[in-house]
């Protein structure tokens, strides 16, 4: 099952104490309505259940859902998506190099909706290219929306037209969901996170966080759209388009992630008038320092400046001890101080000869009074 860690409750604004009294005494009432619990048990498939949804369908809360290696259709045919129970944890026996679902005609190849206490690891999702198959430009490999405590990981996303879908504008919330150490390769767009609002970016409670995931030679690596969320220690290289794409407003925290050598920008964001607050490497901290570099568009790109919008991009490596930031980044965005490649060292304009001290923050809001 899902695996929580201290930081995380903590963050959750919880005690430790208060949370063990609490689960305690809904426990006891449980077993006293109910009994003792049902025994979790482990269904495979195919050799006990042909099906990975006739699995699910007989699994109760608390059980594994176990897949022999081979390669699983998720079609019209086969009730579209593969649909994970709540509680349930569906994994592969063997790795995702020999248990493969592949997307043919359907939605997606997994779906996580309106459940709770969720776990998915050990696959391969992926296109599937045969003649039967139509092709597809907005299906998914894992769609998820109106759930909470999921765990994605160990999975591999290739050639689809979106790796996993996070939240959804119309579909109910989420809370609590981590896409963990997956690889994610040739997706038009391997993460999409949409819809997932929130108050203020620093209490970040509940928030789907992304981390330790590797997107490489896809069309986008990630796309926020109107959401907040939180990417940790990922590595975004070799798009065709850019790294990261920001639209219709929304928050996000981004410490200790690669994003580098993609064919349009680092991180683009599409201005309009919803506002946008992007944090990167908020704690100034050299071991969180975020490094964008060699993109071939800027490193960090606004279409245009807007009250509305921030971009604290302090504490992080740009590609060079003295980088040209003038083609580097474009808008309003604070960069300034910088650190080196092995983030061992805080360096600012004084530390280049000829260089000019960018404005702080503060100069770039006087611009709009």
């Amino acid at each position: 099952m899902v695996q929580i860690d201290a930081h995380r409750v903590q963050n959750r604004g919880i005690p430790h104490a208060v949370r063990f009294v609490v689960l305690t005494l809904a426990w006891t009432v449980l077993t006293f309505h109910t009994g003792a619990p049902a025994e979790a048990r482990t269904r495979h498939v195919p050799s006990e259940y042909p099906t990975i949804n006739g699995a699910m369908n007989a699994a109760s809360s608390g059980d594994t859902v176990l897949v022999a290696p081979g390669t699983y259709i998720a079609s019209p045919a086969t009730h579209d998506c593969y649909e994970v129970a709540s509680g349930v944890c569906l994994m592969s026996e063997g790795g995702p190099a020999v248990t493969i679902i592949e997307l043919c005609g359907g939605t997606c190849c997994v779906v996580i909706a309106g459940v709770t206490g969720v776990e998915v690891s050990g696959f391969t999702f992926r296109f599937s290219h045969a003649d039967s198959c139509d092709d597809m430009w907005q299906h998914y490999g894992v769609s998820c929306f109106d759930c909470s405590d999921v765990l994605v990981e160990s999975c591999v996303f290739e050639d689809l037209p979106i790796g996993i879908d996070v939240g959804a504008w119309w579909y109910g919330k989420v809370s609590d969901v981590v896409v963990a150490n997956n690889i994610f390769h040739g997706c038009e767009t391997a993460i999409m996170c949409e819809g997932v609002s929130c108050d203020d970016i620093y209490w970040t409670s509940g928030l789907p966080e992304f981390s330790g995931n590797t997107i490489t030679d896809g069309g986008c690596g990630v796309l926020l759209s109107g959401s907040c969320a939180l990417f940790d220690h990922n590595v975004i290289t070799g798009c065709r388009g850019s790294g990261v794409g920001i639209e219709f407003g929304g928050q996000s925290i981004w410490s200790g992630n690669v994003i580098a050598h993609n064919g349009a920008s680092g991180v683009e964001l599409l201005v309009d008038s919803a506002p946008i607050l992007v944090l990167l490497n908020y704690k100034h901290l050299l071991r969180t320092a975020n490094d964008i570099y060699d993109n071939a568009g800027c490193e960090v790109y606004l279409n245009k400046n807007s009250e509305s919008t921030a971009v604290y991009a302090s504490y992080n490596y740009w590609g060079g001890r003295c980088p040209d930031f003038a083609r580097e980044i474009h808008g309003a965005v604070v960069y300034s101080p910088w650190v080196d490649s092995t983030h061992s060292s805080v360096l600012t304009a004084n530390d280049c000869p000829g260089a000019t001290e960018p404005a702080t923050w503060g100069a770039i809001k006087a611009m709009f009074k």
